[in-house]
């Protein structure tokens, strides 16, 4: 995530890590949109050519499949994000109890699963849930951490629930948009080992817009942030993921606080 605008003293910190909640929001997008693919049947559309997929556990009973996905060291996804390392996830399909849910889990081994982007590896663990509540919604639980360097770790819940914005009336395809609603996301941010911050993010309708191959692309998030390592009053911001109005795939996210705002890109 860089920084397209210049923000002088004393915001230089709290951009900093506003730009950091907008990079954990989307890796929890970006997470929701692999399995959606992988659950549905879209695998052609989102794994790459060269990607290892293995069937290493099926139950009968419990209606249930595990899959074992190796990115090796680096693969371009159909979403048009760089993956790497290795990723299991176990899909529980029972037709009769209307249940088709996906839970992910991503050991904190070797910083086994990640994205490549033009500013490093992002390394990706901790566990993904979606939970199908009708044929067009999820509910998604998640607790996630993302690791850029020695110096930022991001750790983040996730609570939201995900409406299928459908291409096609009637049919569910790996075309469809998604539209992200309500919840809490309460990121913790540690800089170092003696600097905290704790931002807390309500989702108001992030979306990824039909046919678009990355997001958020249109919506909102509001954080709030408190700091425990020194006296500071909170920060209210607001992340704006389509300060345009043009709808555009241009990853340029506008915060606002008060009477200041400020540009950053998201890649």
């Amino acid at each position: 995530m860089t920084s397209v605008s210049c923000i002088k003293d004393p915001l230089t910190s709290n951009v900093k890590i506003i730009e950091n909640v907008g990079k954990i929001a989307t890796v929890q997008m970006q997470m929701y949109t692999l399995l959606d693919h992988l659950r549905n049947g879209f695998d052609a559309d989102i794994l790459p050519y060269g990607v290892k997929k293995q069937l290493i556990d099926s139950n009968l009973n419990e209606h249930s499949k595990t899959y074992l996905i190796d990115f090796g060291k680096g693969l371009l996804c159909g979403d048009y994000i760089t993956r790497r390392g290795l990723l299991t996830y176990k899909h529980v399909v029972d037709s009769t109890r209307y249940i088709d849910s996906v839970i992910c889990v991503m050991p904190y081994v070797n910083d086994s699963f990640g994205c490549l982007t033009g500013n490093g590896a992002i390394h990706i663990y901790g566990k993904y849930c979606i939970v199908k509540t009708s044929p067009v919604t999820d509910n998604v639980f998640s607790s996630l951490t993302i690791w850029k360097d020695p110096s930022l770790l991001i750790t983040s819940d996730q609570s939201v629930g995900v409406k299928r914005l459908l291409t096609e009336p009637t049919k569910i395809s790996s075309k469809d948009g998604f539209q992200f609603n309500g919840g809490l996301d309460q990121v913790l941010i540690r800089e170092s080992f003696s600097i905290l911050h704790h931002v807390n993010v309500t989702v108001s309708k992030c979306e990824k817009l039909a046919n678009s191959s990355n997001f958020p692309q249109v919506g909102k998030l509001t954080c709030t942030k408190s700091d425990f390592s020194n006296s500071s009053e909170p920060l209210e911001v607001t992340i704006d993921f389509d300060p345009m109005s043009d709808a555009k795939q241009d990853n340029v996210a506008k915060a606002t606080s008060g009477n200041l705002e400020w540009f950053f890109q998201i890649q």
